[in-house]
């Protein structure tokens, strides 16, 4: 499918220009452009079960309300009253809900293994003791964050928007969430890393059954010449005929063609995707799910449900949910 692609891309560079090809591929979604690899370049926009995966981790998650305890001797601590602090959680996040802000954090945590909690000077956390915060939680994935060292310490966050306006962040207004990578000590590794081929490969199979699909609606026919190559006019001819009979068909009109020439009429069959090409994009559905956490199950109609500790909603939030 890759190499498919690909020639579909050299064909339309060699008609309309590298400019168009280039364009198209990027609509497409096609990292690479008309030279590199056919590559998912946005897993979360372009792949139903990769988005589904995160949502499915990062919905209990959310529904878990935060609170800010102070600790005791005990361990335990007690929660922090202040009206203040309930108001800060309702919407701590810039430009997000609650709900929105958690799904972003697992969404990044899950695709890069890196999220970042950004501060400014102007965030104040409302403790009893300091005044009620001005600006929220501003976050980001490791793409827009780079970390600044001095020596071996790190000096400073630089966030940089899709303006192009940079910020720098002290350490202590940073908050680097980020899951364990035993390839970098400063980097997460997140489960996308694992579960990206079987995304790329349902994801090339899709457009692969969307453009036979597409090819099926408008096939034309084949007009196959038994004496030898027809003339110009005999083409002429028999192109007029069947356009004809096309259009009275059209209009539930039956309409008999009859050609001069000693030629054969062939309907092209319509093509579908086998039984096997199925069962590839089920298996590769379910790889993406039990990368991210998911029971399989979850990715596929059920026709009855277990309870209880049974259930694949109670596997989800005990080993994927809780942990995280």
């Amino acid at each position: 499918m890759g190499k498919l692609g690909q020639y579909c891309l050299s064909v339309l560079s060699a008609v309309a220009g590298k400019s168009a090809a280039s364009n198209f591929a990027t609509a497409m979604g096609i990292e690479g452009g008309t030279s590199g690899a056919t590559k998912m370049a946005q897993p979360f926009a372009q792949s139903v079960w990769v988005m589904r995966a995160i949502k499915h981790v990062a919905g209990p998650i959310a529904g878990v309300p935060m609170e800010l305890r102070v600790l005791g001797a005990d361990g335990d601590g007690t929660e922090v009253q202040d009206p203040r602090v309930k108001a800060f959680w309702k919407k701590p996040f810039m430009g997000m809900s609650y709900d929105d802000g958690m799904e972003a954090t697992v969404g990044w945590l899950k695709l890069e293994g890196d999220c970042f909690w950004l501060m400014d000077d102007s965030v104040l956390l409302p403790f009893p003791d300091v005044g009620p915060i001005s600006n929220p939680i501003l976050i980001s994935g490791p793409d827009n964050v780079r970390i600044i060292y001095s020596g071996d310490e790190i000096e400073a966050y630089e966030y940089t928007n899709k303006r192009g306006k940079r910020m720098y962040f002290d350490p202590e207004q940073v908050w680097h969430h980020k899951t364990w990578n035993p390839y970098d000590d400063e980097n997460g590794l997140g489960e996308m890393a694992s579960a990206k081929n079987a995304a790329e490969s349902d994801w090339l199979a899709g457009n692969f059954q969307r453009n036979m699909n597409r090819s099926n609606g408008d096939q034309g026919v084949y007009v196959v010449s038994k004496k030898g190559v027809t003339d110009d006019a005999q083409k002429e001819q028999i192109v007029a005929q069947l356009r004809l009979k096309q259009r009275r068909n059209q209009q539930g009109e039956i309409h008999t063609t009859f050609l001069t020439d000693d030629v054969e009429i062939i309907d092209p069959k319509i093509r579908k995707p086998d039984t096997a090409f199925l069962e590839g994009r089920f298996a590769d559905r379910e790889e993406v799910f039990i990368g991210f956490g998911v029971p399989a199950s979850m990715s596929s109609k059920q026709e009855s449900y277990s309870i209880g500790s049974a259930s694949d909603r109670f596997i989800l939030i005990e080993e994927t949910c809780m942990p995280m």
